[in-house]
């Protein structure tokens, strides 16, 4: 029987909740990061054909007596009344949405996040909603990184980021270049680019190799 050609669903919730499931006996505590959209993907149905809209949640369900979370929204889309152009709502009100029908399958939301903030009303009138529903809310405010390095906060210790490569059973990246643009880009924000072990071995492996000489 001919198999069928395209995503597999079954295949990728079977296998991800297996492998989340055995991460989350290395820690305490693990964190994952869902990007994109939780339901109605259809970018992600576009560019995998045969993936359901909804894979993602399918797979939290799985997780579900175990699975807290954590909803994330940018001040900055509330306050400058972001929409989803595939179904037209604005993303607070997807979030709102996001609560009640992942409440319906049995998942415990444990809290809503409000990044970026420094000190939009919008924002601010969004988190006092959710707050009336009795939703649990933060909202730190933004502090710029360069910012940041001038106060009197000091960054004792950042791992090299090869390292951090190591110890997750990644393949080492050869150069700052081969980084995820996301940490690069965090790294250069917080002035740590340079600093890491990771990028002075890249300018040990460019230097060119001197010829030896023999002594006359």
């Amino acid at each position: 029987m001919p198999h069928p050609v395209g995503f597999d669903n079954k295949v990728y919730i079977s296998e991800q909740s297996a492998r989340i499931r055995r991460r989350m006996g290395q820690f305490e505590k693990l964190y994952l990061e869902f990007g994109g959209k939780l339901f109605d993907d259809y970018h992600a149905a576009r560019v995998l054909p045969g993936f359901d809209l909804n894979g993602k949640v399918k797979l939290l369900s799985e997780l579900r007596d175990s699975a807290e979370i954590i909803l994330c929204i940018s001040a900055k889309a509330i306050e400058k009344n972001k929409t989803r152009s595939d179904i037209g709502i604005t993303y607070d009100m997807d979030v709102l949405r996001l609560i009640d029908a992942l409440r319906k399958i049995g998942l415990y939301i444990g809290a809503v996040v409000i990044t970026q903030f420094t000190g939009q009303p919008s924002a601010d009138t969004f988190r006092k909603q959710l707050e009336i529903r009795g939703e649990r809310v933060y909202m730190p405010r933004y502090v710029d990184p360069a910012e940041s390095l001038n106060s009197s906060v000091t960054i004792r210790h950042v791992p090299p980021v090869s390292d951090v490569y190591e110890k997750e059973g990644l393949p080492p990246a050869k150069s700052v270049d081969e980084l995820p643009p996301g940490e690069r880009r965090f790294l250069e924000e917080a002035g740590l680019l340079e600093g890491i072990r990771l990028r002075e071995k890249v300018r040990t492996i460019r230097t060119p190799k001197k010829s030896s000489r023999n002594s006359g």
